[in-house]
């Protein structure tokens, strides 16, 4: 920025400041990534409902929404297999991983009832486990309200300073 000032290219500086600032918001914020970890429950045509595991804004799995009880404890299993794997830690998001952070944020933001169709992960492997919730999860409707999925966090663009 200092170079583009010294330049006389006040224009470039202000757009070089405006990605600084963004960058900064974006930063700040990915400790809420930890927030945008859930199940979400899509109804799909004739009762092919797809079940989405998404943890810290990404999507790790995607599958049937498993009836039976063969299929729940393959479901199960496979949910409790990657949420117990801790998370790499990284310094760089790559631009793909941004963006299918920012476009899941913003799909809850947008469509905040759908919130009603997610569980913690933590909350549907207990209720699978004791057999119970998946009436409630089918319908989309929570047990309790403190036991929904997560609060979705505003990633936005930051207003210059």
């Amino acid at each position: 920025m200092a170079e583009a000032v010294s330049r006389l290219d006040f224009e470039y500086a202000g757009i070089l400041r405006d990605r600084v600032l963004l960058l900064q918001d974006f930063r700040d914020r990915m400790g809420e990534l930890e927030g945008l970890t859930f199940l979400y429950r899509v109804p799909g045509f004739r009762g092919e409902d797809r079940l989405y595991l998404i943890r810290r804004g990404r999507v790790r799995e995607e599958f049937e929404c498993p009836r039976g009880t063969q299929a729940r404890t393959w479901a199960t299993e496979c949910v409790a297999e990657i949420v117990g794997r801790p998370e790499p830690l990284r310094r760089r998001l790559d631009s793909a991983e941004a963006a299918e952070i920012l476009f899941v944020a913003s799909w809850f933001r947008a469509r905040p009832r759908e919130l009603g169709r997610t569980r913690a992960p933590g909350v549907w492997l207990e209720e699978r486990r004791a057999g119970s919730g998946a009436d409630a999860f089918r319908r989309g409707v929570s047990r309790s309200a403190g036991r929904r999925g997560p609060a979705v966090p505003a990633l936005r663009r930051p207003r210059s300073r």
